[in-house]
């Protein structure tokens, strides 16, 4: 059992460092070579926002030091399970919202999925680490 244990938490430690890895490098350059659009580029995301939400996501990604990873909250699964649950969001609201996030970002969208799937992962993992580190 202890073995198993320590093996989990080597799992979840990788996954928690792979997954900010995978956060931090797209982060760093979308937030670089964007940085001249990033007003029009958070117009445009925002515009595809439910209107009940708009100024919510508004100063959440205008607040937010990473700006393209708040760009992107809508596929970080806690904050879909905030917003489809907790705000009532609907599926046609989140493909609105989605296709605008696409049409926004343009070319550099699916590098932002990679960071938002980064973001996942090191949540995962951390989520299995803190737990399984206080067993040992």
């Amino acid at each position: 059992m202890d073995t198993l244990i320590h093996e989990m938490m080597k799992y979840s430690a990788v996954l928690s460092v792979l997954g900010g890895i995978a956060v931090l490098i797209p982060n760093i350059y979308l937030s670089i070579k964007l940085r001249n659009q990033k007003q029009i580029i958070t117009e445009n995301i925002i515009l595809g926002v439910p209107e009940r939400l708009q100024f919510r996501i508004s100063v959440g990604v205008n607040a937010n030091m990473s700006w393209v990873f708040a760009s992107y909250a809508i596929y970080i699964w806690f904050s879909y399970l905030l917003f489809r649950y907790g705000h009532h969001v609907t599926q046609d609201e989140f493909k609105s919202w989605h296709q605008a996030t696409k049409k926004a970002f343009g070319r550099y969208f699916y590098l932002g999925l990679i960071s938002a799937f980064g973001g996942n992962c090191f949540a995962f993992g951390f989520v299995f680490f803190i737990p399984l580190s206080t067993l040992s």
